[in-house]
């Protein structure tokens, strides 16, 4: 379970870092809040996981992930942007 939540970890990195390039590019900016919500979400439900060492819950985390990396790309492609993001299932 530790190598699921580093992957995590490392997957919100960079999708925390996508949507500050998108925000720098001016997309829009209600998305661009909504996403960062979930992605500081995910974050702390993340750390809450690691601790706990509640598998359901990374199960949500990585779903809650997907879902703001689906909306971001959308956004992106929306805005004629380039999204860099690499699908992990598939």
């Amino acid at each position: 379970m530790n190598a699921l939540i580093a992957s995590l970890e490392s997957q919100l990195s960079q999708v925390s870092s996508q949507t500050s390039g998108a925000a720098s590019q001016g997309a829009n900016a209600g998305e661009i809040s909504r996403i960062k919500a979930q992605l500081q979400s995910a974050q702390s439900a993340l750390s809450s996981a690691a601790q706990s060492s509640d598998d359901s819950q990374v199960t949500q985390i990585a779903a809650q992930l997907e879902s703001a990396q689906g909306t971001l790309a959308q956004l992106m492609l929306a805005n004629g942007m380039t999204t860099g993001l690499v699908s992990t299932t598939a």
